[in-house]
């Protein structure tokens, strides 16, 4: 990402089968990168291994920690 360029990640933030967020988010996504100054990446929660209890831990994913930081 250039200094002169905004980073606006979308974040597909389910799991289900049969999702229909998945359509409108790669749609977003297009649409956000055809845009000047404008960059974007999809993070779709399916792709990260996060744990599937409640212990009430933090869940950090240092790929999407890296991708999201400043």
């Amino acid at each position: 990402m250039s200094d002169s360029s905004l980073f606006i990640p979308v974040i597909l933030g389910t799991s289900r089968q049969g999702r229909q967020s998945e359509h409108v988010a790669k749609f977003i996504v297009e649409q956000v990168a055809e845009r000047d100054r404008l960059e974007t990446e999809l993070i779709d929660i399916r792709n990260m291994a996060i744990a599937n209890d409640d212990a009430g831990e933090p869940l950090k994913d240092p790929q999407f920690s890296a991708t999201i930081k400043p």
